[in-house]
């Protein structure tokens, strides 16, 4: 392929995140091999940005402001101009960003008019607005003019032979076959993934004794923060227990201040905000831990996954297998992890579980304007309830807050979780640490990654423009509400 293609990446803006991360990447390892990149953004960059002088910034670009939204045909005359502007012609390939998670009513239609005019498009969704964001996927749908939640049919996701979809991980590329997207279409884009900056090579001096264990993490609901509260809980006397950072959000920082409280009351063990408290940067924040641990039940790449082998240091907790096993296919081993935490059923008993599911069920199915029926609650119920054991991150906090309580009262109970021990101690040895960084730095380095999107660029632009339909964007929205997969810790509260 030659490498003078000319290339547009869209992203709404370059602050501190993930997917502007990415973008800084993927431009700068393109235009070392030559390519000619512009990046587009709707608002100027952080001054610390490595796109600061040269991203292009396009009005109307960036997240709307409530109850207003910019003009779909002025912003598709501006993102065109300034994309002929910064490379002296019109692109040959389009690179956009979570064009549908509802941030921007007027980016779906702009991409759609682009996929019509011809345009090689490839729709990159680190996220969906289908998956929890039911405020996103409302605006989109009150951007239809109407608020007719069909009327998304017409133009969220385009269909054409011109027109890729970039999936961080295999579920999501799964997910999107069972809603009938051609998997030709349809690829897996794993996110490069660099080692924190080490202010020093060798590892912070140790001023207490016991095994710390971390979890490096903006402490959010999805985390699932009570699941380290239970190991912190079932922790052995050598061993302490942090978390690094405060949720912050009005919707989120209630259930962080909740679990702080419910552990001071419960004398439950826990270092909170730990990146705030000790005064060390992050990466030594890292490197002073034994373990790091995860207990989240929902991720989009899965960085907490590869990122510690890279400090050599294990992770340990739970595992989540639609994510994992792409990593796991490229022989990163993560078998010391476990999938679910089940706790008797029998201890529910007279408990509300069943009344609590219906309620947070039929709340986020409200909130995504479908019907809660009893088949609903009955599939989402049988997937957490298996075989006499309810899995401990599929409840919410107050029934959480109940299971902490009873392992307080009664330390023996533990003998009836499975599994019964986080084993920081025993999870990986220094093979294992050292074969899994290898692996990590071997296949998810940023060239890998600019690897990656050279060989997808180069299939596209042998392709020519083909009739433009539109995916179903009613089967998108209802695989992701499959009730299998909900959980109550990602409910949406009326």
């Amino acid at each position: 392929m030659a490498s003078s293609f000319s290339l547009v990446i869209v992203h709404y803006h370059l602050r501190t995140g993930g997917v502007s991360r990415v973008v800084e990447r993927a431009a700068e390892a393109l235009r070392q091999r030559g390519v000619n990149v512009a990046v587009m953004v709707g608002e100027a960059p952080p001054d610390d940005s490595p796109l600061a002088g040269s991203a292009v910034v396009v009005d109307g670009l960036g997240y709307d402001e409530p109850n207003r939204m910019a003009d779909p045909d002025l912003l598709y005359d501006r993102m065109t101009a300034a994309a002929r502007a910064a490379l002296g012609k019109d692109p040959d390939l389009w690179h956009v960003h979570n064009h549908a998670v509802g941030k921007n009513g007027a980016l779906p239609i702009v991409v759609k008019r682009l996929a019509e005019q011809g345009c090689r498009l490839l729709l990159q969704c680190h996220d969906f607005a289908e998956d929890g964001r039911p405020v996103n996927y409302g605006h989109l749908i009150g951007a239809t003019g109407g608020g007719d939640p069909s009327a998304l049919d017409d133009w969220l996701y385009p269909r054409a032979e011109h027109v890729h979809y970039g999936l961080l991980n295999q579920r999501d590329r799964n997910l999107l076959i069972d809603a009938g997207f051609d998997p030709d279409l349809l690829h897996v884009i794993s996110n490069p993934v660099v080692a924190p900056m080490t202010e020093q090579a060798t590892d912070p001096p140790r001023t207490d004794s016991r095994r710390f264990i971390l979890y490096p993490v903006r402490a959010i609901r999805r985390k699932n923060l009570g699941e380290f509260l239970l190991w912190t809980l079932l922790g052995r006397e050598d061993e302490r227990f942090a978390v690094t950072l405060p949720a912050t959000s009005p919707t989120e920082k209630p259930y962080y201040e909740r679990w702080k409280q419910f552990a001071n009351e419960q004398r439950i063990d826990i270092e909170f905000d730990y990146t705030l408290t000790s005064g060390l940067p992050f990466s030594q924040i890292l490197r002073s831990a034994d373990a790091l641990v995860t207990t989240s039940i929902a991720e989009g790449f899965g960085l907490a996954f590869l990122e510690p082998w890279l400090v050599e240091r294990p992770i340990v907790g739970r595992n989540l297998p639609d994510i994992t096993d792409d990593f796991r296919a490229h022989g990163v081993d993560l078998s010391h992890l476990y999938h679910r935490l089940d706790v008797p059923e029998s201890w529910f008993d007279g408990l509300p579980l069943a009344e609590r599911l219906e309620q947070s069920l039929a709340a986020t199915r409200r909130a995504y304007r479908k019907p809660c029926e009893y088949r609903h609650v009955d599939r989402a119920l049988g997937s957490i309830c298996r075989e006499g054991g309810i899995d401990f991150g599929r409840i919410d906090e107050p029934l959480q807050e109940t299971v902490l309580r009873r392992l307080q009262s009664d330390p023996g109970a533990v003998e009836a979780i499975r599994p019964g021990s986080l084993n920081p101690s025993d999870a990986c040895d220094a093979q294992t640490i050292e074969k899994n960084a290898s692996i990590v730095r071997e296949q998810y380095n940023p060239n890998s990654y600019a690897h990656q999107l050279r060989n997808l660029y180069g299939a596209m632009l042998l392709t020519g423009p083909g009739t433009v339909e539109m995916h179903s964007a009613s089967a998108v929205l209802d695989v992701f509400l499959d009730p299998e997969r909900f959980n109550m810790l990602r409910a949406v509260h009326e």
